[in-house]
């Protein structure tokens, strides 16, 4: 007994009866005693250096957090958390700005396999709460993970005991992200142990967002410079050539795309001339190159002409017919993006912007 509360026991056996007296034992109630006090301070030991190890691994994984200059950077410190704590694999996923999607971003692996950077899985599948699955196997894997049956595969060792974490990295109750933590002993993983994690993981939201918000005021600047760098060249351009290679240079470093075409109305407003074409196909009836004239009831410009709103077309719909469709269709791209021209009253034509994603 140490401080009122039991520790263990000690057993004493004699051959022959009587021989185990109140007074023959007190050397082994004072022997017992002070193994308690002794096994009482190993513990207390124990305990104190492993706080101490907790605290430092924090106070460096959030100076390191802090200092992170890139989102990778922030998912290779909460990795080195996962290492340092004796787990056997962590896994993280960042949200995606432009969709709702969980991208694998790093890994981290005790026995050197290699992971799947790129993985997703949908927003919606990620619980706002430390969640742990125990004693899992492959055949089991957590709903709300399967997304990551690939990753799964690799990941749950064989048989039973394994066990998963999922850490979620919030900003204001919003999912930024999820750490994965696996473990060959389901009872390695609880919330003692994972409190580190949930710390890491509330001040690595605020850094992605910090890291987001210094990007896109970046990317909004380089944005304008570039806007006002194409509308200074526009100004001083009196030559169809040089207006259509000014656009296409600066939409080149706006935005990605594969297909870039300029195409005019006519008087009339019943065909449209292209002037630059973007993507040619030379065999069949296909052609697609300057100076052909299409029919502006038949092409998907002729819509946006019509309604003078900028408009985007899933290639893959079948639904969709005409000329360019075929052509870009043929070109691989996937979607389109078209511009009408307005000036004034009057619509002049369309600036079509097409790419192989969707």
């Amino acid at each position: 007994v140490a401080v009122g509360g039991w520790i263990g026991v000690l057993a004493l056996a004699a051959a022959r009866a009587g021989a185990i007296t109140e007074r023959n034992i007190q050397p082994y109630l004072t022997l017992a005693g002070q193994a308690a006090l002794s096994i009482e301070r190993s513990s207390l030991f124990k305990q104190t250096q492993e706080a101490l190890e907790e605290t430092s691994m924090l106070y460096r994984a959030s100076r390191a957090i802090g200092a992170a200059t890139s989102i990778p950077e922030v998912a290779n410190v909460l990795l080195g958390s996962v290492s340092e704590g004796g787990f056997e694999r962590g896994l993280v996923l960042i949200r995606r700005q432009v969709e709702d999607k969980l991208e694998v971003v790093a890994g981290w692996d005790q026995s050197g396999r290699p992971v799947e950077v790129g993985v997703q899985m949908d927003v919606d599948q990620v619980s706002p709460h430390l969640t742990i699955y125990s004693d899992l196997t492959q055949e089991d894997a957590p709903p709300n993970h399967r997304a990551l049956d690939e990753v799964w595969r690799r990941w749950v060792t064989e048989g039973e005991g394994a066990a998963l974490a999922s850490v979620p990295i919030l900003f204001r109750g919003s999912p930024l992200g999820v750490l994965l933590v696996e473990s060959c002993r389901a009872d390695q993983l609880n919330e003692k142990t994972l409190q580190p994690f949930v710390t890491l993981a509330a001040q690595a939201a605020v850094s992605i967002e910090n890291r987001r918000l210094f990007e896109e005021t970046r990317r909004a600047a380089d944005e304008e410079a570039l806007l006002n760098e194409m509308l200074r060249r526009l100004a001083t351009a009196l030559d169809i050539h040089a207006i259509i290679q000014a656009v296409q240079d600066s939409l080149a470093q706006l935005v990605l795309f594969d297909h870039l075409s300029l195409a005019l109305v006519n008087e009339e407003m019943s065909t449209l001339e292209v002037f630059h074409p973007g993507v040619v196909e030379t065999e069949g009836e296909h052609v697609l190159a300057k100076g052909k004239i299409i029919n502006l009831q038949e092409a998907l410009a002729g819509r946006v002409v019509n309604s003078r709103k900028t408009t985007v077309f899933d290639l893959t719909d079948s639904s969709l017919q005409g000329l360019e469709v075929e052509v870009m269709r043929q070109a691989g791209i996937r979607t389109c993006v078209i511009i009408p021209l307005v000036y004034g009253r009057d619509v002049l034509g369309s600036l079509g912007l097409g790419h192989s994603s969707r």
